[in-house]
C-alpha cells in the first residue's frame, strides 16, 4: 500500500522529469524551446534528480530527495538567470541600433507550460526531504469537519 509521502515521492520525480521536456520559453518560428533542447546534458540531469527522486521514494528514503530537490532548483534558477540574462542582451547593447530588436525581444515569452510542473515538482521534493530530515510527518492534515 502506497503511503501519502511514497505518493507525494513519485508525483514529484515524475513532475520534475516531465518539466524538463515540456517548454518552458516559446520562441516564433521555432516553437516551444524545453530544458532539454536548451541543454541535453541539464535536461538529463533534471531527469535523473526525477528518476532519483522517484526511486528514493520507492525506497521510502525520504531525506535524499532534499538533495535531489536542491539540485533541480538550482537548474531552474540557472534557467531562469539564462532567460532573464538573454532578454537583457535582446534589449540593449548591439541589438539597440537594431529596429527590430524589441519585436523580437517582446515575441520571446517565457511560457508556464514547462515551468509549473518543475516548480511544483522541485518544491514539493524540498518539503518531502525537510520533512524527512526534522522528523516531522508529510502526510497531509486530515479534513476538517
Amino acid at each position: 500500500m502506497l503511503q501519502n509521502q511514497q505518493t507525494l515521492g513519485y508525483a514529484s520525480g515524475a513532475l520534475m522529469a516531465l518539466g524538463a521536456l515540456l517548454p518552458i520559453v516559446s520562441v516564433p518560428f521555432m516553437g516551444g524551446v524545453s530544458i532539454f533542447d536548451v541543454s541535453a546534458i541539464i535536461g538529463l540531469i533534471l531527469i535523473g534528480a526525477g528518476a532519483a527522486t522517484a526511486w528514493f521514494a520507492h525506497n521510502n528514503n525520504y531525506k535524499p530527495l532534499l538533495a535531489t530537490g536542491a539540485v533541480a532548483a538550482a537548474i531552474l534558477i540557472y534557467a531562469l538567470i539564462r532567460y532573464v540574462s538573454i532578454k537583457a542582451e535582446m534589449s540593449g547593447g548591439a541589438g539597440a541600433n537594431n529596429p527590430f530588436a524589441q519585436m523580437a525581444n517582446d515575441m520571446v515569452r517565457m511560457n508556464v507550460l514547462g515551468w509549473i510542473p518543475l516548480l511544483g515538482g522541485t518544491g514539493l521534493a524540498l518539503w518531502i526531504g525537510n520533512k524527512a530530515r526534522t522528523g516531522g510527518d508529510t502526510s497531509p492534515p486530515p479534513p476538517s469537519i
